[in-house]
This record gives structure tokens, sequence and C-alpha cells, in this order.
């Protein structure tokens, strides 16, 4: 599972990118787009989800941190749906024609015809150094 998000801290004036790999009642697994300190305690954005949780960092190793949860889960103003469909669902009859259309219509092309040789303009100069 990849959730995206952010942290939030220094009053929520300041903010890191993130992607939640694990994610329990108690804490989650956050794996930070770029290395770069993350506070002791922060808020943790889970836009998908529509909420914020307040987190203590329990461990970090390269770019992941492992985060306990101190508060609890806030809803927020702000979340995203997701609706996850196959293609055949996802694309309208229209569209699987017209692409259908495309396919069918790459046949292979002839080969170009062979370049002329060029003319000689007599033995060709050495690349460098003096001609003996």
């Amino acid at each position: 599972m990849l959730i995206s998000g952010y942290i939030s801290f220094e009053g929520h004036f300041a903010s890191i990118p993130c992607m939640i790999r694990n994610l329990s009642e108690t804490g989650a697994l956050i794996l930070l787009n770029h290395p770069g300190p993350v506070p002791q305690q922060f808020t943790l954005y889970l836009e998908l989800q529509g909420y914020r949780v307040e987190c203590e960092r329990a461990w970090m190793k390269g770019l992941k941190v492992g985060a306990h949860f101190i508060g609890e889960k806030i809803k927020t103003r702000i979340s995203r749906d997701q609706h996850v469909e196959t293609s055949e669902n996802a694309l309208s009859e229209a569209m699987r024609q017209s692409m259908a259309a495309r396919e069918h219509s790459h046949e292979p092309k002839p080969a170009p015809p062979p370049e002329p040789a060029k003319k000689s303009l007599g033995p060709a100069a050495p690349a460098f150094g003096k001609r003996r």
C-alpha cells in the first residue's frame, strides 16, 4: 500500500511530501521523497483518507521514517477520492474503437532505397600528424 501525504511542522508553515508505506492504528512507515531532517514531532496529513494525525518520530533511517501516533485522527476539509478501474471499464466505447483502429493501421513501411555512392575527390588526407 502506498498512500500520498505530507509531514507538516513549524506551525504548519513547513511541509515535506511523502508516501505512507504501512499504516496501522498506532503508527506508520513513511517514505520521504528527498533526504532531509524530520522533526521529532509533526503532523501527518493523509489526503486520500481525509484526515491528519499528530505524530512522534520513533526512528529514521535514510528515506524511511517510523512514526508513532500521539494524537487522535482528525478529519480535514480536504480529501480526495481514488477510483481504480480496469482500462476496459475506464475508457469509453468510442475511445476503445479509436485505439483499435490506430493499432491496425500500423503496417510495416518499405525500406528506403540505398543512397548512391559518393564520388571520391582523391586520396584522403591523414586525420592528424605530418604526411611523409
